[in-house]
């Protein structure tokens, strides 16, 4: 309203969840469907992208995700910032004071982000040094559920069962192909997900020490070059924690 613009709701752009402080957003989220419209023509030059601030766009290191925001603006769209209703477009960041004042907020987003990832860290580390007394997560075996007072586990009795009965078994020498066409013929409900018993799913109960009460412990890494978080295991067994 206050510069005479129309506000476009056709093309929406929504990642909710999708993380920009290591940029997924900008390489698989809403903002790279953004970014290929640009280049499309599908949002013309001389449109304008209003943001919250910087960080909505990128809280990845200041010179990655000033790459981003050069990006944008030398496609012909202008960027606008509405917290301090600063206007980004090719001149503005050819200008130094500009330049710094929006490098300066790319690193302040980074670093806030950097420092919410530590005291999330932190925070499960300390769940663990509790984990002979307390339950850390809700996440468990598909048979088991955390009691309300999370000090114990409640066992599916029926989930048990066919856990049990997976285990006698492949202890006759059963293969997981047998067990697998055995239980979806006999009717036995699936613990998991899907709809009928399947080998991979079998296999995974048979290797899984939680059926013997231990929680093995992993670690959440980014992996810069597959660009994505992988499960890495720590060595840690927190024996009897099922």
């Amino acid at each position: 309203k206050l510069n005479n613009l129309d506000l476009d709701d056709t093309l929406t752009f929504r990642d909710e969840g999708v993380s920009s402080f290591r940029g997924k957003n900008s390489e698989t989220g809403k903002l790279a469907e953004f970014l290929e419209a640009v280049r499309k023509g599908i949002v013309p030059q001389g449109s304008v992208l209003l943001v919250e601030n910087f960080d909505r766009i990128s809280r990845q290191a200041a010179r990655k995700a000033l790459r981003t925001i050069e990006e944008i603006v030398e496609s012909g769209v202008s960027l606008v910032t509405l917290t301090d209703g600063k206007e980004y477009d090719e001149a503005a960041l050819d200008d130094s004071m500009n330049f710094m004042i929006a490098m300066i907020t790319l690193m302040r987003g980074n670093e806030e982000s950097e420092r919410k990832s530590q005291r999330l860290k932190k925070a499960w580390e300390g769940k663990k040094l509790e984990v002979k007394s307390k339950i850390m997560t809700a996440a468990a075996p598909s048979w088991l559920t955390p009691s309300a007072d999370r000090t114990g586990w409640i066992v599916d009795k029926a989930k048990a069962k066919a856990v049990k009965r997976i285990f006698d078994l492949t202890l006759k020498g059963w293969g997981v192909n047998k067990i697998g066409q055995t239980l979806n013929l006999e009717g036995v409900a699936p613990i998991g997900r899907a709809d009928r018993w399947h080998v991979s799913f079998i296999q995974k109960i048979i290797r899984n020490p939680a059926v013997i009460g231990d929680l093995h412990d992993y670690r959440r890494d980014y992996d810069k070059t597959a660009k994505r978080y992988v499960r890495r295991p720590t060595g840690k067994v927190f024996k009897g924690y099922y």
